[in-house]
């Protein structure tokens, strides 16, 4: 097992990694702006090849532009359906 710096808590940190699921079915209500901000910040934690950070992040709220970029996929009823 990887040794892991004593500031994670094991405990929480592996369930969080093994449970892990994708999901594509939303509540209606809003993401507030402050979350998506907080998530944002977090999604910079994530490791990239070394260390570039070549990422960025968009956030789409407007119905009329998820309705757009879903036209332009391959059938992925998802994004037209996010909050």
């Amino acid at each position: 097992m990887v040794r892991m710096q004593k500031r994670y808590n094991r405990n929480m940190l592996l369930p969080c990694i093994v449970q892990r699921r994708a999901v594509r079915s939303f509540k209606p209500e809003p993401v507030p702006r402050a979350l998506i901000e907080e998530l944002i910040r977090a999604g910079f934690f994530a490791p990239t090849a070394r260390n570039r950070r070549p990422m960025e992040f968009i956030v789409v709220t407007d119905k009329r532009m998820q309705q757009a970029i879903h036209d332009a996929l391959v059938p992925q009823d998802f994004v037209k359906e996010a909050p």
